[in-house]
C-alpha cells in the first residue's frame, strides 16, 4: 500500500507550519500512525500483539498515544523502561532487551515483578534469577536467539554473523539447558530479530518462515512449551523516491502459512511483532529553514539551520552502507521551477550534507524544507548537542493534538 488514502500526510497542515513555527523541528502526524497500526492489525492474525521499539522514537507524548492504542513496548535500556511506565504503560506489556544490562538495571526491572526480561547472556540470567529468588518469585524471561541465516536485501542484517546479541542458534540447545538450571527464572519463550530496513516482501516472508521454524525447534528444548514469541519485523520504509512500501498483504499471507506449517502439532504461542521504523517513520517530517545560498565550483548550495546534528540518518550517517538522498519537499515553494542543488547543514565540517545534487522546486533563502519519513531514528539518534545549535522542537498534528489551539501540540 503506497502513501495514499489513510497513509497520506496532512500536507496542508505541514505547509501552514512553515510560517507558524520556528525551525528546525520535527512534526509527527498521529493520524498516520493510527492508520498504519490499524492496517497492520488488519493484515496479520488478530491474536498477534504489536510491540513498539522505544529506541526508534522515545518521545513521551508519542509513547502515551501509542499506549492508548493498545501497543506494548520493547525497551532497550532501563531509561526506556521508565519512559514507558511514565507514559501509562502497564509493566506486563514491557519487555527489556539489550546486550549490556548492568546489574542495578536488571535489579530495578526484576523488582517490577511482572515485566518480561529478554536474556542475552547466561550472566544476565544468573543476576536476574538471584534477585528474583531473594524477592520470592520467578522472573519471566525470553531467550534472545541470533539466527544462523538471513536472506539478502536487509538494510542492516543482524543474523548469520558474529553478534553481541543473544545466543547463537548453533549453541541454543546447550544454552537453554544452562538457563533451565538457574533458579529464579522461567523461560516464557523467545525473542528473534534478523535485521531491519527490508522492503522486499519475499525476503521478509522467508525470514519469518525461518524464524518461526527456529522458534518451533527451540521449543523442543524447553521443559514446558513456550507461551510467547517476539519477532522483529524488519520492515523498511521508502526513504528514496524510487522505493515502494512493503507489500504487507503478501507478507501476511505467507506468515499465516508458516504458522500452520511450524506449529501444526502444538498450540501457537502468543506472537508479538516488534515494530519501530515502519510504524512511526512515515508519520514524521523534519523541517529546516534555508538561511543562505552560494555557488562553489559548479555546485549550487543551500545552507540550512539543521544538519546531521539534528538528523543523522538523513545525512547518511546512521549505519547507511550507501549514501543516498531522502525524499525532501519545499513547503514554501512547492510549485517552483525544479533545480539541482546540494543541501548543507550549519555545522563547521564539510560532511554536514543533507542531500547531494537533489532536484527540488526552486529553493530560496527563507524557504522551509520537509524531509519525509523522519518519524523514527531522528532527534534522539542525532548529536544535537554538537556545536551547540538550538535543539529541534517536536510537534504533533492529528490525534488528540486537535484539541489544542490551532490543531498543533508541542511535546515537552
Amino acid at each position: 500500500m503506497g502513501e495514499t488514502g489513510r497513509f497520506k500526510a496532512d500536507w496542508r497542515s505541514l505547509e501552514s507550519l512553515a510560517a507558524r513555527v520556528d525551525t528546525p523541528c520535527y512534526v509527527y502526524d498521529l493520524d498516520v500512525i493510527e492508520a498504519r497500526l490499524k492496517y497492520l492489525r488488519d493484515m496479520f492474525p488478530p491474536s498477534l500483539t504489536i510491540s513498539f521499539a522505544v529506541k526508534s522514537n522515545p518521545n513521551s507524548s508519542l509513547l502515551f498515544y501509542l499506549n492508548q492504542l493498545g501497543v506494548h513496548f520493547d525497551a532497550s535500556s532501563i531509561g526506556e523502561v521508565r519512559n514507558a511506565l511514565d507514559s501509562g504503560a502497564n509493566v506486563e506489556g514491557i519487555s527489556f532487551s539489550g546486550p549490556a544490562k548492568r546489574h542495578q538495571e536488571i535489579a530495578e526491572f526484576v523488582r517490577l515483578r511482572s515485566g518480561t526480561l529478554v536474556i542475552e547472556s547466561i550472566e544476565e540470567a544468573v543476576a536476574a534469577g538471584a534477585i528474583a529468588v531473594d524477592l520470592g518469585f520467578s522472573q519471566r524471561i525470553l531467550v534472545r536467539i541470533s539466527p544462523a541465516w538471513v536472506p539478502p536485501r536487509f538494510g542492516a542484517p543482524m543474523a548469520g554473523r558474529a553478534s553481541q546479541f543473544g545466543f547463537d542458534e548453533e549453541t541454543l540447545k546447550e544454552a537453554i539447558s544452562q538457563l533451565q538450571a538457574i533458579a529464579g527464572i522461567t523461560i516464557a519463550g523467545f525473542h528473534i530479530l534478523s535485521g531491519t530496513g527490508c522492503l522486499d516482501h519475499n525476503a521478509l516472508s522467508e525470514t519469518f518462515d525461518y524464524n518461526l521454524a527456529l522458534a518451533s525447534k527451540a521449543d523442543n528444548y524447553l521443559r514446558t512449551p513456550s507461551s510467547q514469541i517476539v519477532l522483529g519485523a524488519g520492515f523498511g520504509i521508502p526513504y528514496g523516491r524510487d522505493d515502494r512500501e512493503v507489500d504487507l498483504a503478501a507478507v501476511s499471507e505467507r506468515f499465516s502459512a508458516s504458522l500452520t506449517t511450524h506449529f501444526h502439532h502444538r498450540p501457537v504461542p502468543q506472537l508479538s511483532l516488534e515494530m519501530g521504523r515502519w510504524l512511526v517513520g512515515p508519520a514524521g517530517w523534519f523541517l529546516t529553514r534555508v538561511v543562505s545560498q552560494k555557488e562553489s565550483r559548479g555546485v549550487s548550495f543551500r545552507i540550512c539551520d539543521g544538519g546531521f546534528n539534528n538528523h543523522l540518518a538523513a545525512a547518511g550517517m546512521l549505519g547507511s552502507v550507501l549514501r543516498r538522498n531522502w525524499q525532501i519537499e519545499n513547503l514554501s515553494n512547492p510549485t517552483g521551477e525544479t533545480k539541482t542543488i546540494t543541501l548543507a547543514g550549519p555545522l563547521c565540517t564539510s560532511f554536514d550534507l543533507l542531500a547531494r545534487q537533489i532536484e527540488l522546486s526552486d529553493v530560496r533563502v527563507g524557504d522551509v524544507l520537509a524531509i519525509k519519513n523522519s518519524g523514527a531514528y531522528g532527534l534522539t539518534a542525532s548529536p544535537f548537542h554538537f556545536i551547540s545549535h538550538p535543539k529541534p522542537r517536536e510537534r504533533f498534528i492529528g490525534g488528540y493534538s486537535s484539541l489544542s489551539s490551532g490543531g498543533l501540540h508541542e511535546s515537552n
